[in-house]
């Protein structure tokens, strides 16, 4: 609805169906969080950078909504998209990739019509797959009194 997408409230992120709170196993599909990825409710690491994506959507929605108010829903909707690619492939390319080769990226040199946009079969099928070695075995959590504290990775 104007460009965002839809949330329950504050807290919460749409599902097909909710849950009882206290219920916290394996839930029928009717019952996962709908965020677009069905990968989604894997683990909280990937349901949390769901949440932030989407609350990141909506927080660009609104800005282009108030600049552009006599745009359609879908027109706001797939800028603020545009604009969550955009910001997710900067953090990649010129954040974490840097930080992870220990190597800048080579500026860039303009759109080059020749180049194919795709992922090649040998990223696909090593160094794409490469980042899962880099999962933690756990998450972790802070209490009251900013301790560490393990997660129930019984989730969803």
């Amino acid at each position: 609805k104007q460009g965002t997408m839809p949330v329950k409230n504050t807290m919460r992120v749409p599902l097909f169906n909710n849950p009882v709170p206290h219920v916290m196993r394996m839930l029928s599909p009717e019952r996962l969080y709908l965020l677009g990825d069905p990968r989604t409710n894997q683990n909280p690491a990937l349901l949390s950078f769901a949440i932030l994506f989407l609350r990141w959507h909506n927080v660009v929605a609104k800005r282009v909504r108030r600049q552009h108010r006599d745009w359609s829903d879908e027109e706001i909707f797939q800028r603020a998209r545009r604009v969550v690619i955009a910001s997710l492939q900067n953090i990649v390319a010129y954040e974490y990739l840097p930080a992870f080769l220990d190597k800048e990226i080579p500026p860039y040199d303009g759109y080059k019509a020749d180049t194919h946009p795709g992922v090649s079969h040998m990223f696909q099928a090593a160094a794409f797959r490469f980042g899962h070695s880099l999962i933690p075995p756990g998450l972790f959590r802070r209490d009251g009194q900013c301790n560490f504290r393990r997660t129930n990775m019984d989730f969803p």
